[in-house]
């Protein structure tokens, strides 16, 4: 049989908007002591109300008209980051509950710091604000919820992320064929392929430079689809772009955001690779020019000039096995085989720029 305590949570949890329970204290106590024993209630919860009768109390509950589910609520127990968040759907709200207003200023200094090492695990994430409620006298519990900011409204993103996808798979099957390639090859050639292919906007850079909502303006630029259907993008769409289309040659890839030094330190993404259980950099958009540049292709973590990033948020890049002399040789020996299996000669044999 349920305490009082209980009834109360569960009441709440159902949003039931009338309930009687059995006097022995105070209700704000009761509701106190339901709050500390489950504080994810505070996510329903706005207001209330009680008429006492004889040894009974009615209970009036009031609250929030939104879409809210008590599971989506996390109890940060001062550990939480962004980089808890490994769903692959992309988030749109994340509502976490703190015992107090200490404990939620800093927590949003943790998030905060975690968040750049988290926007490009989702595709047109850009930004973020944290929504705080206080509840009063009533509870010392601070609910905080994180809003995130896409660059362009979320369905329609969805929507170009899907063209993208279909786009990503008919090249991954246009440079394989079927055929069995080794996995740095498979790579050479998409890299190959989006050099060629992907006009590099300068305009949507420079606008992000000076300022990150314009993010909005050309959207497509900063994500795969702008790569891979407009042929136009920058760093992050070329970086996602690479990703997409190694997925669909059975690959894993990651994209990178750190920064990369030119006249001084600028925002940039590239990727990470893993092939036989180590992990190698990959930056397709670094000091490319006319042809196909593999000075950022295949490196360790040493080997990768001019780039920052927060290397504890990321596999450590050790692999040495494979690299562009691997590729060439392979590609010397066995390139031909690829063209006449229907493979375009350009992206097996292109203009090489060391």
């Amino acid at each position: 049989m349920m305490n009082t305590t209980e009834i109360i949570i569960e009441n709440i949890k159902n949003k039931t908007k009338h309930f009687i329970i059995q006097i022995y204290e105070p209700y704000y106590k009761l509701l106190r002591k339901a709050i500390q024993k489950d504080p994810r209630i505070l996510i329903y919860y706005q207001s209330y109300s009680t008429n006492k009768n004889n040894n009974q109390i009615d209970v009036t509950m009031t609250y929030r008209n939104e879409k809210l589910d008590i599971n989506d609520v996390i109890i940060d127990d001062g550990t939480y980051t962004l980089m808890n968040y490994t769903s692959p759907q992309s988030p749109q709200k994340i509502h976490l509950v703190y015992e107090s207003s200490k404990q939620s200023k800093k927590a949003l200094k943790r998030i905060k710091k975690s968040f750049n090492d988290f926007y490009t695990n989702y595709e047109g994430l850009y930004a973020y604000k944290a929504i705080g409620f206080t509840f009063g006298l009533m509870t010392k519990y601070r609910l905080i919820t994180l809003v995130f900011d896409y660059c362009m409204p979320f369905n329609q993103l969805e929507e170009k992320l899907q063209e993208a996808d279909i786009k990503a798979k008919q090249i991954a099957y246009e440079l394989t064929r079927g055929l069995t390639i080794p996995s740095a090859v498979k790579a050479f050639l998409v890299l190959s392929y989006l050099q060629q292919n992907t006009i590099y906007d300068y305009e949507a850079f420079d606008e992000i430079v000076t300022n990150p909502d314009a993010i909005k303006n050309n959207p497509y630029s900063h994500i795969s689809y702008g790569a891979l259907v407009e042929n136009k993008g920058i760093c992050s769409s070329m970086s996602h772009a690479f990703k997409r289309i190694m997925f669909h040659m059975n690959e894993e890839s990651y994209v990178i955001n750190g920064k990369i030094r030119q006249i001084f330190l600028v925002d940039h993404a590239w990727n990470l690779i893993k092939i036989d259980d180590q992990y190698y950099h990959i930056d397709i958009t670094y000091d490319v020019k006319e042809g196909v540049c593999v000075r950022s292709f295949m490196k360790d973590d040493k080997h990768i000039k001019g780039h920052k990033w927060h290397k504890d948020a990321f596999p450590q890049a050790q692999g040495n096995k494979y690299n562009y002399d691997f590729v060439k040789q392979w590609l010397d020996d066995r390139g031909n085989e690829l063209i006449e299996a229907g493979i375009d000669k350009k992206y097996v044999f292109p203009n090489i720029i060391k």
